[in-house]
C-alpha cells in the first residue's frame, strides 16, 4: 500500500478508528485491536468510543491464524461471540448490526454474510468455539477449515450489498472504494 493500512484515511479519519466507531454503532461492547507490524506506530493512533484493548502479536510474520489467536487470547470469559473483521475490510454499522441480530435466532452457531451466493466478511462466532479457534494454524487453513468441520452450523445470511466483499489488498482497491465511497 505504500503506507500503514490501518492509517488510511477513511471515512474522516483512520481505517482502524473508522472500524472502531462502525462497531460501536453496531452494539460491540469491546474492541480487540491487534496489531503486528509497526504496532508501536499504530497504537498510539488507535481510539475509539468503546472500551478498546491492544494486543500485540509478535508472530504476525508467520501468519493471520496467529493475530486471530492473539486477540482470542484476550477476550473476557463473558463473551457472547466473537466477531472477527480485518482491518482491511471496512464494514458499515447496519451490516454489522444485522449479523449481530442473528445470533439470537442461531445460537451456537458461526454466522457469514453472502452476496450473490457468495462468502463474504466478517464472520460471527459462538464464544463455544473459541478453544478451537485457538487451535487454527495456517498448515490448515484457519479459520477455513472450523467452516468446513461445522458446516451444518453455518448459518449464512443474505446481504443485499456487495459491501461484504470488499477487501482492500491493493492500492487499487483503496482508491476504488475511496472512490465509490464518495460517489455515495
Amino acid at each position: 500500500m505504500g503506507q500503514l493500512k490501518p492509517l488510511l484515511p477513511w471515512a474522516k479519519t483512520t481505517l482502524v478508528n473508522s472500524q472502531i466507531e462502525t462497531l460501536s454503532e453496531a452494539g460491540v461492547a469491546r474492541v480487540i485491536v491487534v496489531l503486528g507490524y509497526a504496532a508501536n506506530e499504530i497504537a498510539p493512533l488507535v481510539r475509539g468510543p468503546v472500551p478498546i484493548r491492544i494486543v500485540v502479536n509478535p508472530d504476525y510474520d508467520q501468519g493471520k491464524t496467529t493475530s486471530i489467536k492473539s486477540g482470542l487470547r484476550e477476550l473476557d470469559e463473558h463473551a457472547q461471540g466473537i466477531l472477527l473483521i480485518a482491518v482491511d475490510q471496512p464494514r458499515p454499522s447496519w451490516l454489522l448490526r444485522r449479523l449481530i441480530e442473528q445470533v439470537s435466532d442461531h445460537p451456537k452457531c458461526i454466522i457469514q454474510p453472502y452476496f450473490e451466493g457468495k462468502a463474504g466478511h466478517p464472520l460471527l462466532f459462538d464464544s463455544s468455539f473459541v478453544a478451537e479457534l485457538l487451535e487454527i494454524d495456517e498448515e490448515s487453513f484457519g479459520v477455513r477449515q472450523v467452516l468446513k468441520r461445522h458446516e451444518n452450523r453455518l448459518q449464512k445470511v443474505p446481504i443485499e450489498s456487495e459491501v461484504v466483499l470488499l477487501d482492500l489488498n491493493t492500492i487499487e482497491d483503496y482508491q476504488k472504494a475511496c472512490s465509490d465511497m464518495s460517489n455515495n
